[in-house]
């Protein structure tokens, strides 16, 4: 019950923001609306050699999914809407009992008052059994997925909402308040459910056409059922020099605070770097940076470690196509937000009609 009740909860604001993001909508014509819907559907046939990712009494199985999906765009001067949902009929040939319905939705609103200030909401939904989730923040790699504490197929929930507010300084800077609320439910009693909330400030401001600096600092609140609670403290400020319209240098300095509840231990996190970025083209633009970290635990003793980070992005929003990092401390939430490179045991294989 407490599931359902979660689910229409789901439900009713991703209808809400609907709702409020196409104001326009409700004046236009039913010719000019439609043609901005798109449905879709397709098949996919897998084949699964381990189902409950074990060494020992593996079970085999044939997966069928329907995907019936509908997406809808509208972008006007003043706002706009992207909506894409895909509803998922799980079937198994054998294993009937685990028969399922999922759901993936993505939600993007925004509206802007003037030139200066926008105000943006973005949703993202999923409920699935797949032992893997995928990194759900925008322009994450498709290879890229959440460290999980999950190691058989359960269904679980996943929502998070993100509304942020924009004021831009000049034809670069800008002052931004974004909000995270991530919230995490599993039907498996080994695993435990999540909330996070997040708060972060953001202030980019440029001096002049070569110097420019970035400061942020974000306030995590992170609850769990059986883990110890957390607070989390994050601010970061970067100096850049830019040699001309393609090539920059700069100079990064973060610090990390995490307070768990007892009986886990706090610790702080420094780490000083140096890093260099170019535009190849104007949508295609590398970046590399290095430095070394402190851990400080509040008992024990400290740790610490080269730092590396390079990506390799295209596109106007700078959509990563590779990326290189190791000891990625500064945005670990554990175990919210940690990438995950493991590998699970099986193999399935995969055909999709569409």
């Amino acid at each position: 019950m407490g599931e359902m009740n979660r689910t229409r909860w789901v439900y009713r604001l991703v209808l809400i923001l609907l709702l409020i993001g196409i104001p326009a909508l409700v004046r236009a014509d039913l010719g000019e609306i439609l043609p901005k819907f798109s449905p879709s559907v397709s098949i996919q046939e897998e084949y699964n050699d381990n189902l409950d990712l074990t060494d020992k009494n593996k079970k085999n199985d044939f997966i069928t999914t329907v995907y019936p999906g509908i997406r809808f765009s509208s972008k006007e001067t003043k706002y706009g809407l992207d909506l894409d949902y895909r509803l998922g009929l799980v079937f198994y040939a054998k294993e009937t009992d685990r028969n399922y319905v999922g759901h993936a939705g993505n939600l993007n609103a925004w509206y802007t008052w003037d030139r200066r200030l926008t105000f943006r909401a973005r949703d993202y939904l999923i409920r699935s059994e797949e032992p893997r989730e995928q990194e759900f923040t925008p322009g994450a790699l498709p290879d890229q997925y959440l460290l999980g504490t999950q190691r058989a197929r359960a269904i679980y929930l996943r929502n998070v909402f993100e509304p942020s507010i924009e004021y831009q300084l000049g034809k670069e800077g800008n002052l931004s308040l974004n909000y995270r609320n991530n919230i995490y439910k599993n039907q498996d009693p080994l695993s435990q459910d999540s909330r996070e909330d997040f708060v972060n400030p953001r202030l980019t401001y440029w001096f002049n056409v070569r110097n420019g600096i970035s400061l942020e600092y974000g306030l995590t609140l992170g609850q769990f059922d059986r883990s110890p609670d957390l607070t989390g403290h994050m601010a970061t400020g970067r100096y850049t020099y830019r040699f001309n319209p393609r090539t920059s240098i700069f100079g990064d300095v973060a610090f990390l605070r995490r307070d768990f509840e007892s009986p886990s231990i706090d610790y702080d996190v420094y780490r000083p770097s140096l890093g260099i970025s170019h535009a190849f083209t104007p949508t295609l633009t590398s970046r590399a940076q290095l430095g070394y970290f402190w851990q400080v635990p509040s008992k024990g003793s400290t740790t610490g470690g080269f730092y590396y980070d390079a990506s390799l992005s295209s596109g106007q929003r700078g959509r990563p196509i590779r990326s290189y990092s190791r000891v990625d401390t500064m945005k670990t939430i554990l175990p919210l937000r940690i990438l995950d490179s493991r590998n699970t045991t099986g193999s399935s294989g995969q055909s999709v009609i569409s």
